[in-house]
């Protein structure tokens, strides 16, 4: 789904696998060998040990692709300070930025222009602007609101002249992320049935203002994989496309363990659901999060 599907993608990307051979397929049946099918060269099992304020899970995909996997961290904003990660000199898989910025986990901030660096839509951290709006994409991200007058993290609808509405939204916050809009609130599926599919990277807000890192593997539509995440025990309230197709990715960072996994699949793309073949693909900026101490190395204090 990203802007950048026209131009060679040679060298864009590193590869991660050898993800343990079981499949993903559509009506398959649930699978008997999950210890296997946890297990990758970037570090085994989902981790369970993680920082207050982070939960791992691992789901079922959607109908009818149940032997998929969808892996969703829920973040408390209160016990963990969520960032965005700008574009800087070069791009990393969501693990290397984990490694290099101190981050428990990390998944793509959205989708970028054919220059492999620019966000598509309005990105600003820390009061800087990164790239400009898109009169299109009806979902921001908001984050570090001034003088603590609002939530730590949030999801906003934007109306039909975004524009205007993020004049506003950045003298009331530091961070700003847009993205085309999933779900909106409370709970309003965005997207109509289609027949192009993809995996899913996604990020959404539950009832409690947790926020939600969602990668599913599954090739399903946006309407279907909404309609699973709202019938889910997550209580999403609203969501935002982050990445669709292999480029899709993300990671969880522990003392003792690395995770991670990536899409599989995109119509027109990437048309094979094959784990053992699975890349992470090289990405320009990320979404994250560092909990229990909220540490930030020294030298990357301009990243959050």
């Amino acid at each position: 789904m990203s802007a950048s599907r026209v131009i060679a993608v040679v060298v864009r990307f590193v590869s991660v696998s050898q993800v343990a051979a079981c499949t993903c397929t559509r009506n398959a049946a649930l699978r008997a060998d999950d210890p296997p099918c946890l297990t990758s060269s970037l570090g085994g099992a989902l981790p369970t040990t993680l920082p207050d304020g982070l939960v791992a899970m691992r789901l079922p995909g959607p109908s009818p692709y149940e032997n998929c996997d969808t892996f969703v961290v829920e973040v408390d904003p209160e016990l963990c300070q969520i960032v965005v990660i700008p574009p800087g000199v070069k791009s990393r898989t969501a693990m290397d930025w984990s490694e290099e910025f101190a981050l428990d986990v990390a998944i793509n901030s959205g989708m970028f222009a054919s220059d492999w660096k620019s966000h598509e839509g309005l990105m600003r951290v820390n009061h800087r602007e990164h790239s400009p709006p898109r009169d299109d994409y009806q979902s921001a991200m908001v984050l570090n609101p001034v003088n603590g007058a609002g939530p730590p993290f949030e999801i906003l609808d934007l109306s039909e002249t975004p524009e205007s509405d993020l004049q506003v939204l950045s003298k009331r916050y530091g961070t700003i992320l847009q993205n085309l809009r999933l779900i909106k609130r409370p709970g309003e599926n965005r997207w109509s049935p289609s027949e192009k599919v993809w995996s899913e990277a996604a990020l959404a807000i539950n009832d409690e203002g947790h926020a939600l890192f969602v990668l599913s593997e599954a090739p399903v539509s946006m309407y279907e994989f909404n309609n699973y995440l709202m019938e889910s025990d997550l209580n999403v309230v609203a969501a935002q496309h982050l990445e669709g197709g292999p480029p899709a990715q993300i990671s969880i960072r522990t003392p003792s363990q690395r995770f991670q996994r990536v899409g599989l699949f995109e119509t027109g793309f990437d048309e094979v659901l094959d784990r053992d073949s699975a890349q992470a693909w090289e990405l320009p900026s990320v979404i994250g999060a560092r909990c229990e101490t909220m540490r930030v190395p020294s030298s990357h204090r301009a990243g959050n």
